[in-house]
């Protein structure tokens, strides 16, 4: 039992975080969080029904999911805190494929638990694993394909090349995006030795399984209802593409790079020893034609960040209640301006110290040789950051270029961040392990309280949309308790946007004779207040039952 505990020693200390995550998050309760609330719709009819119901919301495929949340509901119930946990349960699995990922290709077990950490650490990850979005099954999924991809780069078996071609496949069918990384996979797999048919015609299985089960969900799903809205598709980005500036393209580019940068830093701060190293010509060019144009996406997005969605005034969300969500009102009280610009400054100094150590690390290794040469070396020693790295580019042309963008829609580039940490600086020298180590810490622990608190938030607005229905007898119909519950119980459709205060809100509202709020607003009178028993975040302390005050 001791050598069995020794060897798996990095897997249980994983096990008892997501132990230790459960116990102080408590993500207990029946509310949908963001936009679950759909596919919980779907997961419901195909357990209860056993019919897969397409819902107009989602601009994903979602299959996948949806079969894994149904499951789920088939051995425990459904309910909304089941599929929270069929969620926790995927992001468990994928972090143990995370860390026996990084652990094979770095060989380097500490390493590989601390980015693994980092990762569990960061407060997207975390609060995303508490709920049923798309996120932790998307990144899971292609975890898993990248573990099988990292076998395949160093070998030949079979076995793994059907395994990576179900993972492919379950990755798309949650969501398309999944198409870029086998495109990605096929150029390392033919750059990676020399060049024959055989291989070739090899490298594009992967992509055509994907992209043939992507066309046949598209066909089922027109065939069962043509009026469901179309699926998010490559030329709707291209299309997206003629309306772009380049104000536009800084702006966004600037937003990922401060969102990398903060999510990196307790990794990248492994890296400060190299600032110290001399410079040379090549190094002084390096940083004038690639780290100054990112410092300057940053600094001219720096009055922009945070951007919104899940991060906020040190608390998570969103908090969709008319008040907040529509009308700005009784937000939570902001931080002081000092405190972000240190944070931003905080990404900046990470983001120069990634970039600037990433060419330490890849000039030791160059060899000589002509341009081309030394690049087909490179590709050669290390595919599988290669094809990481092509991965990163694609999916930050894929958020640049998407006319729609929260925050959280850079969880996946962090997450191929860390692999890509790994692989490339596993051999770096003079690590510095004890700052990095305290600064993960640090993120873990705030990450989990925040996301308790939202948590504790979520569970306050479920009290008083109870108390309305159980002890006031107020009909769903009659409220608006905010985007999750209206759209969650199906009350009506879609409104005109509110443009004053006693406009009803767009998100599904039929009646608001009461209203939830965190706060006073125009034209209602608090009936009941229910503490929402937050431990950090500053926004309001109670969800407030309101009545309209009739005229």
């Amino acid at each position: 039992m001791r050598k069995l505990i020794t060897k798996y020693r990095f897997q249980l200390s994983l096990g008892l975080i997501w132990l230790l995550l459960r116990i102080v998050i408590n993500p207990m309760g029946e509310f949908p969080i963001n936009d679950d609330w759909a596919y919980a719709h779907n997961t419901q009819a195909l357990s209860e029904e056993g019919v897969y119901s397409f819902s107009f919301w989602p601009a994903m495929t979602l299959i996948a999911q949806t079969f894994w949340g149904a499951l789920f509901s088939k051995m425990f119930g459904f309910s909304l805190f089941n599929l929270r946990m069929a969620t926790m349960a995927m992001a468990i699995i994928g972090s143990l494929f995370f860390f026996a990922l990084l652990k094979r290709e770095t060989k380097n077990e500490k390493l590989s638990f601390l980015l693994t950490v980092a990762l569990l650490a960061n407060p997207f990850f975390i609060s995303l694993s508490f709920t049923y979005m798309t996120e932790i099954y998307y990144l899971t999924f292609a975890g898993i394909s990248f573990y099988f991809i990292s076998r395949i780069l160093r070998g030949e078996k079979w076995s793994d090349w059907v395994f990576l071609l179900i993972f492919v496949l379950l990755t798309v069918l949650v969501r398309q995006t999944g198409l870029i990384f086998t495109i990605a996979f096929a150029l390392a797999y033919v750059l990676a030795k020399p060049i024959k048919i055989k291989r070739v015609l090899l490298s594009i299985v992967p992509f055509i399984v994907a992209f043939l089960g992507l066309e046949i969900y598209k066909h089922l799903r027109m065939e069962v209802d043509p009026n469901l809205g179309s699926l998010s598709e490559v030329g709707d980005l291209f299309r997206a593409i003629s309306d772009i500036s380049w104000g536009y393209i800084l702006e966004r580019v600037g937003l990922i790079f401060f969102y990398l940068g903060l999510m990196l830093t307790p990794v990248s701060l492994l890296l400060f020893s190299r600032l110290r190293e001399p410079l040379n010509t090549k190094k002084i060019l390096y940083v004038a034609f690639v780290l100054v144009p990112i410092l300057i996406c940053m600094f001219t997005t720096w009055p922009l960040f945070p951007w919104g969605n899940l991060l906020g005034n040190f608390e998570l969300g969103p908090r969709l209640l008319k008040d907040t969500g529509l009308f700005g009102t009784n937000m939570a009280t902001p931080l002081p301006e000092l405190i972000w610009q240190v944070i931003r400054l905080i990404s900046v100094v990470s983001v120069s110290v990634f970039v600037y150590s990433l060419y330490s690390i890849v000039e030791s290794k160059q060899a000589e040789g002509t341009l081309w040469s030394r690049c087909i070396t490179a590709v050669r020693l290390h595919p599988f950051a290669f094809m990481l790295g092509a991965i990163i580019a694609a999916q930050c042309v894929y958020i640049v270029i998407n006319p729609i963008f929260f925050d959280r829609y850079v969880l996946p580039m962090m997450f191929t961040g860390l692999l890509l940490v790994g692989v490339l600086f596993n051999h770096a020298k003079k690590l510095n392990w004890r700052i990095s180590i305290a600064l993960t810490s640090v993120f873990l622990i705030v990450s989990s309280l925040m996301t308790r608190d939202l948590m504790s938030w979520y569970g306050a607005r479920l009290t008083a949309t109870n108390y309305l229905q159980f002890e006031m007898g107020i009909s769903p119909s009659q409220l608006d308790g905010g985007f999750e519950f209206n759209a969650y119980h199906k009350v009506a459709g879609f409104n005109p946007t509110p443009v004053k205060t006693t406009d009803k809100s767009w998100w599904f509202v039929k009646e608001d004779k009461f209203l939830l709020t965190n706060g006073d607003f125009e034209g209602y009178r608090k009936v009941k207040g229910f503490p929402t028993n937050q431990w950090i975040s500053t926004s309001a302390d109670s969800v407030y039952i309101m009545e309209k005050i009739e005229p």
